[in-house]
């Protein structure tokens, strides 16, 4: 192709683009609105002009003991009433895309989008100047909201399906039992209290800042997953790929299943029993205090620093174990069944004990009648403990 044939080709294209344009800019009204549904035909979902103004809000009469969100581009908040009623607010949508209904005190909600309204772009408004074709700043919108008005946080049952929007709850909200699957979207919710609780987090990052459970079951996705200020009874969470991270936490047991991902516990609290299945991912608990403990070592790393009460057992497996004790070696017994990798006790910082390098060998440290009792089986990974 030579030099003239690419300029005739670059002009005819620029003089399409342009058609296009223009003729998506007689589409606009005397008033400056796009006419309604011109938006789903031009370019496959593409509209040129102002914003499109969409905008409706229902009211639900009756009490609300339970409530059902399946949300999927639109963003989503959860907010109280201001005034006691309960109602919706939905903006960027047309009144036949989002789904309502309150039945035997059930209120459920369900955005319900075309397939063009999916794809579609809005662009406005569109100047035509001395730097020729400009689009006003933020002009490239797809703005689809619902929010939902509560003058009632205590349910008896929390169901939010949510897929690609963010979503926000700025208000406390307890339910007998909770169930949230996040997809790719945003997740921050302020409180949430529940007696059995399950959360799947997905793509997106999810964020709880404060939570009350008798039963949580989390199981973490490719984002990030925050927990905090967390109080419950029973609590498991499963790792996935992403990093899951719970900070402040008062808990009575604790299942935790590393996986591909990074977990990692800051000032957690395990008042009776924790069991720490190890995975590819590294494990990293800060300023923890946990009782009868049980590490089952993967390939990732751990790293610990607290304490650990009661009758606690480490497998290790190929991954570096460090665990900074607030134990006092006095007070403590340690054994360890050393195996290939290189493990080192700690008292005050200087060594007390060395050993590994061949399978069987053994160690015992502290005082054999403590109540607070370590056993390591060794494996190909180094190990040091520190004691105090």
């Amino acid at each position: 192709m030579n030099k003239t044939t690419k300029v005739f080709l670059i002009l005819g294209l620029t003089l399409l683009l342009t058609g296009l344009l223009l003729g998506g800019v007689g589409l606009v009204s005397a008033s400056g609105q796009l006419r309604d549904g011109l938006g789903e035909e031009l370019l496959g979902g593409l509209t040129v002009g102002e914003r499109l103004e969409l905008r409706f809000e229902r009211e639900f009469a009756g009490e609300v003991r339970a409530l059902e969100i399946d949300s999927g581009v639109a963003n989503l908040r959860l907010l109280e009433s201001p005034d006691g009623r309960c109602y919706l607010v939905a903006e960027g949508l047309r009144e036949d895309e989002v789904e309502t209904r309150l039945e035997d005190g059930t209120l459920t909600v369900r955005e319900r989008l075309s397939i063009s309204r999916l794809l579609g772009i809005h662009i406005g408004p569109l100047h035509i100047g001395p730097d020729g074709l400009r689009l006003d700043d933020n002009a490239l919108t797809n703005v689809l909201t619902l929010t939902l008005y509560l003058p009632q946080r205590e349910l008896e049952a929390l169901t939010l399906n949510l897929d690609v929007g963010t979503t926000q709850a700025q208000l406390a909200l307890h339910a007998g039992k909770l169930e949230l699957n996040s997809g790719v979207g945003e997740v921050n919710l302020a409180s949430l209290t529940a007696d059995q609780a399950n959360i799947r987090c997905g793509v997106g990052n999810f964020t709880l800042e404060a939570g009350e459970f008798e039963s949580l079951c989390l199981k973490g996705g490719v984002g990030e997953c925050q927990l905090r200020s967390l109080t419950a009874g029973n609590v498991q969470i499963h790792c996935d790929v992403g990093r899951v991270r719970l900070q402040e936490g008062r808990l009575e047991r604790l299942e935790l299943e590393g996986g591909v991902a990074e977990a990692e516990l800051r000032s957690v609290t395990v008042a009776q029993e924790a069991r720490i299945q190890g995975g590819t991912g590294n494990l990293e608990l800060e300023d923890c205090q946990l009782t009868n403990a049980s590490f089952y070592m993967g390939v990732g790393e751990l790293r610990m620093q607290g304490g650990l009460k009661g009758q606690s057992y480490m497998e290790q497996g190929i991954g570096t174990v460090t665990l900074e004790l607030d134990n006092a070696a006095e007070e403590s017994f340690v054994s360890v069944e050393t195996g290939i990798g290189d493990v080192r006790i700690y008292q005050g910082g200087a060594t007390q004990w060395q050993g590994g390098g061949i399978s069987g060998q053994g160690c015992a440290y502290g005082d054999e009648e403590a109540a607070d009792r370590l056993t390591v089986q060794g494996g190909l990974g180094s190990l040091r403990i520190y004691l105090q």
